[in-house]
């Protein structure tokens, strides 16, 4: 089962090192998710934390492509509350307001980010296949494979994922759920 600690308890120290789950990316650099502010401000505090430790933060393609997909689903949906027959891939991806949020998600990928995170080579190859693809009914790949990645070179994962607090492995997430 995976280690919890609560975000209030630890202290960010420069030999850690840190995983922000998608999750924590789209609180820091998603204002329109409609978060609870509270939860937001715990963990905007905390990357402060981190960064004033001068700790290692470490994010990866794979999660890049679920905050890109997750900022711009979100617009979507956001978008088709006012046109209901709005089409994701046929309208929406063609619109002049998608070529703005490509170009405001690429500044912030750049620009905040990978300002303060390290690109994790998750060297694939090595990885057990066998070791991600599990079932059950909380089963997300992405998730398994952070975990997976994480846990080779022994980083911290910070997440509100009930999912990875829950994990069957021995993984440390730093977070404000109980």
């Amino acid at each position: 089962m995976s280690e919890i600690i609560h975000i209030d308890s630890y202290v960010p120290n420069s030999d850690d090192k840190f995983f922000l789950d998608t999750n924590i990316w789209m609180y820091l650099y998603c204002s329109i998710g409609n978060y609870d502010e509270f939860v937001v401000a715990k963990y905007n505090e905390f990357y402060e934390k981190i960064l004033n430790s001068n700790a290692q933060i470490f994010t990866s393609a794979l999660q890049i492509s679920e905050f890109f997909n997750a900022y711009c689903r979100l617009e979507y949906n956001i978008a088709k509350r006012n046109n209901p027959h709005l089409h994701y891939k046929k309208h929406f991806r063609k619109s002049q307001e998608f070529k703005d949020l490509i170009s405001y998600l690429k500044q912030i990928i750049q620009n905040r980010i990978f300002k303060n995170a390290i690109k994790l080579d998750d060297s694939f190859s090595t990885i057990d296949v066998g070791e991600i693809i599990k079932t059950g009914e909380s089963f997300d790949f992405n998730d398994e494979y952070f975990v997976n990645m994480c846990l080779q070179d022994s980083i911290l994962i910070v997440s509100n994922d009930r999912d990875l607090i829950t994990h069957d492995s021995n993984i440390k997430v730093i977070s404000n759920l109980n």
